[in-house]
């Protein structure tokens, strides 16, 4: 299903489920929210064949440099799945905060990957934490998800291929919430957004202010619902990227 995404030179982005993505740029590749299962049936789980592959490191997976999860939900993240692919993936280290850590920890059989474990604070400030792994530099930053207080959401801001990309889980789309990382003047060239930032012209306003990308992937879009979102957001942003099937590819 997956083709071999070590191009030369450009980035590639493969759809793995729901806000799922395999980032590769050469030899470097990163998983974020691509480790889980399913669970919340409107929403896109990792095919059979594909689970088998993120568990085992096989095929596309098994170059994996950095595993990040921006939030312990079902349809984000399952520590089952990334315990067995740190166990079958030597090579590969999770970084995050203690609330996705621990589960996985518990789950892993060896003190070798458990030393492949990466601890991120969950600051009150803006601070950010910064960790660099191959040819892939990632800042963990806290954005409070929506309407979950006891839920630990991390942004992400990822550098690969000399391109920077931004990763924001479920984070509450607030003024709040975004403006004290500055994020505007980190000149990001992707940003992959909750779909329902995009649907209203006030929700297109605080991406543009608080975020400014260059182009979006719109993501954590119901199958069912995405020729309704992709005919609401494309008259207001018609180069959106927003994926379709599990396995699909684009180069940027």
């Amino acid at each position: 299903m997956f083709g071999n995404l070590a191009l030369l030179l450009s980035l590639q982005i493969t759809y793995v489920a729901n806000e799922g993505f395999l980032i590769a740029s050469g030899e470097d590749q990163v998983l974020i929210d691509a480790l889980q299962s399913g669970g919340l049936e409107e929403y896109l789980a990792p095919p059979a064949e594909t689970l088998d592959d993120l568990k085992s490191a096989r095929g596309s997976f098994q170059g994996v440099d950095l595993v990040l999860a921006s939030h312990r939900h079902v349809d984000h993240f399952d520590p089952a799945v990334v315990a067995r692919h740190l166990e079958s993936n030597r090579g590969a280290r999770l970084v995050s905060t203690s609330q996705m850590l621990d589960p996985v920890r518990d789950r892993l059989s060896s003190d070798a990957a458990r030393g492949r474990l990466v601890g991120a604070p969950y600051s009150e400030d803006a601070s950010r934490f910064r960790h660099r792994v191959s040819g892939i530099e990632v800042q963990l930053f806290r954005l409070d998800h929506e309407g979950f207080q006891d839920i630990q959401n991390l942004g992400h801001l990822i550098a690969i291929g000399g391109k920077k990309l931004l990763h924001v889980g479920d984070a509450d789309p607030s003024p709040e919430n975004f403006s004290r990382h500055g994020l505007p003047a980190e000149n990001i060239d992707l940003a992959l957004l909750p779909y329902w930032y995009l649907l209203s012209e006030e929700g297109r306003t605080f991406v543009r202010e608080q975020i400014a990308p260059r182009r979006i992937i719109a993501v954590h879009v119901p199958p069912a619902d995405l020729e309704e979102v992709a005919g609401r957001i494309r008259p207001h942003i018609p180069d959106v990227v927003i994926f379709v099937r599990s396995g699909e590819t684009k180069t940027f």
